[in-house]
């Protein structure tokens, strides 16, 4: 939830963007400042998923696929904003905002229907894949607090 959080609050500033950039700098450095803070949740919060649903020699594998794709965003997001730029479709620029926050709905809607803290609370996982995860996992303290650790 805390990931879905992060991603809601960008998704926010970004669809309320071109209104706030015609109405003052100052809006759009605070809206920028507030998505900043709701990104800063978003990769400790794949950490914290890695953790839960990943074994152990399975993590890096995670971690290069989610953080690879930060990479592939950056370079496609490019791509289509400037030839959104290029187009009077809702304004040229303003498209770009409205495109994205739409993409981050869907993306929403999706991980509040497939997604879950946890493999037990996942309703789309068989039995098997759950006992797997959870023998994987054995032994490790998910919830334990960082820099903390039981003698």
């Amino acid at each position: 939830m805390v990931l879905l959080a992060g991603v809601a609050d960008c998704v926010v500033v970004a669809l309320l963007t071109p209104m706030l950039a015609n109405a003052s700098f100052y809006a759009i450095f605070i809206a920028r400042l507030v998505m900043g803070l709701g990104e800063g949740f978003i990769f400790p919060s794949m950490s914290s998923t890695a953790a839960r649903w990943f074994p152990p020699s399975e993590r890096s594998t995670f971690a290069a696929i989610y953080t690879s794709g930060n990479q592939v965003a950056g370079v496609l997001g490019l791509l289509i904003s400037s030839y959104l730029c290029g187009t009077n479709f809702l304004g040229g620029w303003p498209s770009i905002f409205y495109l994205f926050g739409l993409l981050g709905c869907i993306w929403g809607v999706a991980w509040l229907i497939f997604a879950s803290d946890s493999p037990e609370r996942n309703s789309f996982i068989t039995e098997e894949e759950i006992l797997y995860i959870k023998q994987q996992t054995a032994g490790q303290n998910t919830n334990q607090k960082s820099g903390s650790r039981k003698v």
